[in-house]
């Protein structure tokens, strides 16, 4: 084959990995419009205190999920909490106790930054979803993605005491630059308001890159 013949060959089928991909993506979250918004109003002395939070979950990557139920091994169930929107990260992160409750390997270790120096954190491919609620018809999209995160320590600690829908809550995770270079952020600390808006298309061709 021509090398010309094999760079064809080559597109379709990362064409087709990708349209299959999206299709498993739409079966599982549906296929929310785009944009997708979050609006919300938490109050001055809330949003002053915790900084922006979102309502989030992780869960093993769909390859781990399928592998488990293969051999009839129970599937752990996802882990939920809050989401700090951390425009000083340059990657998302995930709490180290989330990890550790799923039962994620790392596949690596990774050179951090943070306002206590330098760290060397441990790397986890994972799903996160994101829930959005719409306040004038209750209707709750789901959108989620597969990425590779960084493991960080105590994140639990931060924000403690937070409390949603009457059941506490804990910090499982920060949303980083790779994801919020998707989205279009205003912070209003006046009003106590924050709004976030989500690019799906632009979120789903890539993630975490």
């Amino acid at each position: 084959m021509s090398k010309a013949g094999d760079r064809r060959r080559q597109k379709r089928e990362a064409e087709r990995k990708k349209a299959y991909k999206q299709q498993r993506h739409n079966e599982r979250f549906g296929q929310p419009e785009s944009p997708c918004t979050i609006d919300a109003t938490v109050g001055q002395a809330f949003l002053y205190r915790n900084g922006p939070l979102l309502i989030g979950s992780w869960w093993l990557p769909s390859a781990s999920r399928n592998a488990l139920a293969s051999i009839g091994r129970a599937v752990p169930q996802q882990v939920s909490g809050v989401l700090l929107l951390d425009t000083g990260a340059t990657n998302t992160c995930i709490s180290l106790k989330a990890a550790q409750t799923l039962g994620l390997t790392a596949t690596r270790i990774q050179d951090g930054y943070g306002a206590g120096g330098l760290h060397r954190n441990p790397v986890f491919f994972a799903t996160l979803e994101i829930s959005i609620a719409d306040e004038k018809t209750g209707k709750i999209t789901t959108i989620g993605w597969e990425q590779e995160v960084q493991g960080i320590p105590d994140l639990e600690l931060h924000a403690q005491g937070l409390q949603y829908a009457g059941e506490s809550v804990e910090v499982v995770g920060l949303l980083g630059r790779d994801i919020l270079r998707h989205t279009r952020l205003a912070y209003d600390g006046i009003d106590g308001r924050f709004e976030i808006t989500f690019d799906l298309k632009s979120l789903q061709q890539q993630p975490s890159r």
